[in-house]
């Protein structure tokens, strides 16, 4: 936030990109943000860029893994802890339909684990340093950063634990304090069940600190309705209800992961952060819904290989025994929104349907490839099996 009061305040251009943000968010939102407007999963693409000095900063590939559990845990409501939500709030208690995995396909078409390792020759960063960012920092370059959220994991010493870009923002990606990233290896309680990042990608999926950052005035806003609005954030673990700003009796949502408190003590998001989010792929971060960063690679720059089902390994005809809409590359929808919604629909010709649309995602390494897609259509019947 500092940082971004800072922009807003010395770079003309970065303020009026942030309006533009905010309102095409707003105008997304009003027309298609009533809940249930989508119903398939975003899954976004990370790559963790490990910046280590020391070996104990060379985090585990299972510390990493453990992260991006805790993600789509807390992102898909399916955290251990949702029930600990408060009565009061538990109406508004959302599931935000997004999840992350680690990137399969790097630049180039390379096969990658997602994972990058640089050591480094800097001891410790600061808030304000930004070194870790690229090569010349003695960091690593990002990869794209419009098709894959990047993360960066290093050492800072000044007692930051993460920095979310917003929208808009220089320097696009989540950075984590190496001691506060994930939820098994080398952590530092209370920030130890990877909370830290939770937080810190609602900030770059563009949501505001629950309290409005305005210094406990109570005139504030992090532009969703059903947060109360709130005096300050919160540390250590409160026990409810916290009341401020008029707003008992239920009072503060301090169990929001977009206030301060300990890792244990943040365990919701809400429909409408939810819905912000939603808006934010759908207008700012589209490139994220377009990304080929999941798609596994061959390496091979003419592969126009598809898979009809997910278990698909190339024989024909398939001899998969999964239901045949089952399919990471081919999926049919009711309106030409196949990228923003790579989900199965079930057209039916004859109710208010007349065209389906196909998207046969191509998983080859080269823009320029072609080939022939042969599309073949048959009657639904009662076992949905090819005639």
């Amino acid at each position: 936030m500092e940082e971004h009061r800072q922009l807003v305040r010395l770079d003309p251009e970065y303020r009026w990109r942030r309006e533009q943000i905010e309102k095409d968010v707003q105008q997304w939102i009003a027309a298609f943000g009533e809940e249930g407007s989508r119903t398939g999963i975003i899954r976004i693409p990370v790559v963790v860029h490990v910046i280590w000095h020391t070996a104990a900063e060379n985090i585990s590939d299972a510390q990493i893994h453990s992260q991006i559990d805790v993600l789509n845990a807390d992102f898909r409501r399916l955290n251990a802890d949702a029930g600990s939500v408060p009565s009061a709030f538990a109406g508004v208690a959302a599931d935000a339909r997004v999840e992350f995995a680690l990137a399969v396909r790097g630049p180039g078409c390379a096969v990658t684990t997602g994972i990058t390792r640089t050591e480094t020759s800097v001891t410790g960063w600061t808030r304000n340093q930004t070194g870790m960012l690229s090569a010349a920092g003695r960091g690593h370059d990002p990869w794209d950063v419009t098709r894959y959220l990047n993360v960066w994991v290093c050492n800072y010493t000044d007692g930051l634990l993460g920095k979310g870009s917003f929208p808009g923002m220089p320097n696009q990606g989540v950075r984590c304090h190496y001691r506060a990233f994930g939820s098994t290896g080398t952590l530092s309680a209370p920030y130890d069940l990877g909370r830290t990042m939770v937080h810190e990608v609602g900030h770059y999926l563009n949501l505001n600190h629950i309290w409005g950052d305005d210094g406990s005035l109570c005139t504030g806003t992090d532009n969703v309705a059903d947060t109360p609005n709130q005096a300050d954030e919160h540390y250590g673990t409160p026990t409810f209800p916290q009341v401020s700003c008029s707003n008992g009796p239920d009072g503060d949502m301090f169990m929001n992961y977009m206030d301060y408190t300990d890792d244990a003590g943040m365990f919701m998001f809400t429909a409408g952060q939810s819905e912000r989010m939603d808006a934010t792929l759908h207008t700012a971060r589209t490139g994220l819904l377009a990304s080929d960063g999941l798609v596994p690679s061959s390496g091979a720059v003419n592969d126009l290989w598809a898979k009809d089902t997910s278990d698909d390994d190339g024989a024909e005809p398939n001899p998969s025994g999964q239901p045949m809409w089952v399919s990471d590359d081919i999926w049919v929808r009711n309106d030409n929104n196949g990228i923003a919604n790579q989900d199965h629909q079930n057209p039916e010709h004859g109710s208010g349907t007349t065209s389906v649309y196909v998207r046969v995602r191509n998983r080859g390494c080269s823009g320029t490839s072609s080939g022939t897609v042969r599309l073949y259509w048959a009657k639904a019947s009662p076992g949905l099996a090819w005639p």
